[in-house]
């Protein structure tokens, strides 16, 4: 439930702030997809300088630990707001800001069929530089950030077990996203 407020709460916010500006870059993470992720960003001009992008998307990462394969089903989201100086064509080149990401889904065994609940959310600061294209309308973003896991929580559906908060671990606390984006700026 708490998801579902939370993407509504997102929602209303991109429809204000589309009637704000006009200046909407619609992006795509191709390198995401090399990590079984995808992921969709909208990033709407608020003033000449400031942005505010939202993004969300999916995953289905596995892993393999032993002889036990896990799979994962995630639901992948965000908000970010970006300050850029000296702006050339409108929300481009050097920016800085700070970030949000937030993952909930769920992790299924294939070895004994239990599945495990995943919650995370993470937060920090960010640093970036986005190309216009001389037509004005392609979009490259690149950047980097660094932040910290605030929750990054395994909740198993079967009684008698604990859940296991691995943002209490040193150095699995440390959230560093990169990325790369592709996009069309409307």
């Amino acid at each position: 439930m708490k998801s579902f407020l939370k993407i509504n709460l997102m929602l209303c916010l991109l429809v204000s702030v589309s009637a704000v500006q006009a200046q909407v870059d619609i992006k795509i993470n191709p390198v995401g997809l090399i990590f079984s992720r995808a992921i969709v960003s909208a990033e709407f001009g608020v003033k000449d300088n400031i942005g505010i992008e939202v993004h969300g998307g999916v995953g289905w990462p596995s892993i393999s630990i032993s002889d036990e394969k896990f799979k994962s089903n995630t639901v992948r989201y965000g908000l970010n707001g970006r300050y850029y100086f000296s702006p050339d064509k409108g929300i481009d080149r050097f920016y800085a800001g700070i970030y949000t990401r937030f993952v909930n889904g769920e992790m299924t065994s294939t070895a004994d069929d239990g599945r495990v609940k995943r919650n995370r959310a993470s937060g920090g600061v960010l640093i970036g530089y986005k190309v216009i294209a001389r037509n004005e309308r392609l979009v490259f973003d690149f950047g980097l950030g660094l932040g910290r896991v605030f929750t990054n929580k395994f909740t198993p559906n079967s009684e008698g077990q604990e859940s296991l908060d691995l943002s209490d671990i040193p150095f699995l606390n440390i959230d560093a996203p990169l990325f790369l984006t592709v996009g069309y700026r409307l």
